[in-house]
Order: C-alpha cells, then structure tokens, then sequence
C-alpha cells in the first residue's frame, strides 16, 4: 500500500491545521473555583476572637486537623511589627555601649611602646581561607 506525495502532504496539512487549533484549547485549561467557593478573606473575617479553622482528617492525630491557630496569627503580627523594632534597638544599644565604653576606657596601651617586630601569624592561604569563610558567612547571613 503505498500512499502518494499529495495524500501524505494533506495529512501532514491536517496534523499542522490540529496543532494550531489545539493550542487556544490548551490555554484554556486555567483552574478558576467555582462561584460557590469560599474565598480566604470572608473565612478570616468570620473568624471570632480565638476560633480555630479545623478540617477533616485521616490520620490519628487530633491536633494536626487545626488548619488555622490564633496562637500563630498573634506570632506573626509579633514577628512582623515588634521584632524588628526589638531588634534594631538591641544594635544600635550594642553600638552606643560600645563606644561610650571606648570613650570611657580609652585605648589600651602598651607600657614600654611597641617593638618594630612583627610576628608572622597566619600564612598567606590561611589568611585567604579565613576571609573567605567569612565573607561567605557575611553574605549567606
């Protein structure tokens, strides 16, 4: 059975027709709620002063079927609004303690001034490794 270079041309003109049309169709498949569906703010609103949202579960513990503690909304207005206020202050306090400490206690001298020796301490790829580690720490952190 041998097919001739025009039915293969219209078949291949059918395929590329099929995948043009096909791709309005797959764009289409967004996934939309339907209109009945509860929408997460009516459910926070309706939320009374230490309810819990809970759901249905499965397994045997009780305690994982609470979807949404208070004890949780409380942390994240702490964390959000408090912390780093708390924290901001704690290294600016850092900072004004240690230079009124300076400033009090002065530097620390040596009685007969210094030698003009100098002590090699760390090797040149020890120096490297250890900037290095630290500027990772630095930038990670």
């Amino acid at each position: 059975m041998s097919i001739s270079l025009s039915t293969l041309k219209a078949i291949c003109a059918a395929v590329a027709v099929l995948f043009v049309l096909a791709q309005p169709a797959a764009a289409q498949l967004s996934f939309k709620p339907t209109a009945d569906a509860v929408h997460e703010d009516q459910l926070l609103k309706a939320l009374k002063e230490g309810d819990k949202i809970t759901g249905r579960i499965t397994i045997p513990d009780p305690m994982a079927r609470s979807l949404i503690q208070p004890a949780g909304k409380d942390w994240r207005d702490f964390q959000r609004h408090t912390l780093p206020v708390i924290g901001g202050v704690a290294i600016l306090g850092m900072l004004a303690l240690l230079t009124i400490f300076l400033m009090v206690r002065g530097r620390i001298r040596v009685e007969h001034g210094l030698s003009g020796i100098k002590i090699l301490r760390f090797a040149s790829f020890e120096r490297f490794t250890h900037w290095l580690t630290a500027s990772c720490f630095i930038i990670l952190a």
